[in-house]
Order: C-alpha cells, then structure tokens, then sequence
C-alpha cells in the first residue's frame, strides 16, 4: 500500500471555499449548502444533485456539490446584472 503522502492532495472549490476532503455525507452536504434534509433529497429526486452509494451509506462528491451550487440560478439585482 503506497504512502498517504505519495497522493497529491486534491481539492475543489467554489468561489472562497475550499473542500478538503472528495466525499462527504448527508449531514455534511447539509451544513455546507445550509439547507433541510427534506431540500437535500427533494434536489437528488430531482436530478440537481447526485447521490453515491458506499455500500448503505449515501456520500456526496465534492465535484457534484460545485457543479451544484454553480447551477443555482440567480435571483433579483444579481440576475439583471448578468442578464445586461
């Protein structure tokens, strides 16, 4: 088994926030986009976020958390300034 510290380290970000780690669970994803748990699967039933299964338990991706939070659309001032 290789040495932790032969890995580069990886990580993803979203404007100021830097994810430190690649999988994170349901409570974590959660916290992180600071919605309930019933916006957090009613999003992966509708295909917005993607859910990975480990066995029984569910995980995030961090990948899919950005790709996530970049599709959100924007709202009010902020959409008329892209929108010009």
């Amino acid at each position: 088994m290789k040495n932790k510290s032969q890995y580069p380290e990886q990580t993803t970000s979203v404007v100021g926030f830097i994810f430190a780690k690649a999988l994170y669970s349901s409570e974590e994803t959660i916290a992180l986009l600071g919605i309930s748990r019933p916006t957090l699967y009613r999003e992966v039933q509708k295909g917005e976020l993607k859910l990975r299964k480990i066995g029984r338990r569910s995980v995030f991706h961090a990948d899919d958390i950005v790709a996530y939070v970049n599709a959100l659309p924007y709202f009010g001032s902020a959409l008329k300034r892209v929108a010009s």
